[in-house]
């Protein structure tokens, strides 16, 4: 009998993690934070995260690059129903969600489940707020968005690390390597050109189209430059 072909199982590059662990606020800006004060969440505490669309993003900014392609799988169903002192009812939606990574051949070569939930008084939002709630808690397994759990999207929050022997406007910049800066030369100097605070936002616009084009590094080392040269005007 023939020898039946195999399909070559896709190796998974480590700088994929590298590039997925990078915090969504230094790519995206502040727009990505979602900030809820404990009288809302009714959890005791404000909470800090980031929205699903913003981890949805990522995937597929940084997953394409490294020929692999995600999916979902779920087990999220009505739990409970229960009145509350308005005379409502509300539902509560839970369950486990497991995050796919698939390579051209549509092998699995990484996968990451984790549990949410959540309540509200249609079915249809307490469905997609259980699928968020745990696809994000899921994602962020893999690195996406990790620092919201972490507690470390404010700076007031992160660890001290030991201090840097660099000038300190470079102390806190993203190491690029020479082909990596001649890659974001022409926004570097965009950057360090501005006049006033309207021309660095559209220079900011500009660098925001380049989601996807350049890699998370890069993309968090023009953000650092828009900051500062901000602090400058």
């Amino acid at each position: 009998m023939p020898e039946q072909s195999k399909q070559k199982i896709h190796e998974i590059d480590i700088k994929l993690y590298e590039e997925l662990k990078m915090s969504l606020k230094d790519l995206y800006g502040e727009g990505c934070v979602e900030r809820t004060k404990k009288e809302i969440t009714r959890k005791g505490y404000d909470t800090t995260g980031y929205g699903y669309q913003f981890c949805v993003n990522r995937l597929n900014e940084v997953l394409p690059r490294f020929s692999l392609t995600w999916s979902t799988q779920d087990s999220i169903k009505l739990i409970r129903e229960y009145p509350v002192k308005s005379g409502a009812i509300y539902y509560e939606y839970a369950g486990k969600l497991t995050l796919l990574f698939l390579d051209e051949y549509n092998n699995v070569v990484d996968r990451k489940e984790c549990y949410g939930g959540h309540q509200s008084s249609t079915h249809t939002d307490a469905m997609k707020g259980a699928f968020t709630n745990a696809f994000k808690k899921t994602v962020a397994l893999f690195g996406v968005g990790a620092d919201a759990y972490e507690g470390t999207i404010d700076e007031d929050f992160r660890p001290i690390e030991e201090a840097s022997k660099e000038p300190i406007t470079q102390a806190y910049m993203p190491k690029l390597t020479g082909e990596e800066m001649k890659q974001v030369e022409k926004e570097i100097t965009a950057i360090a050109g501005a006049n006033d605070k309207k021309e660095l936002e559209s220079v900011g616009e500009a660098v925001t189209g380049l989601i996807g084009e350049i890699n998370g590094k890069q993309m968090a080392y023009l953000r650092k430059l828009i900051e500062n040269k901000k602090a400058e005007l």
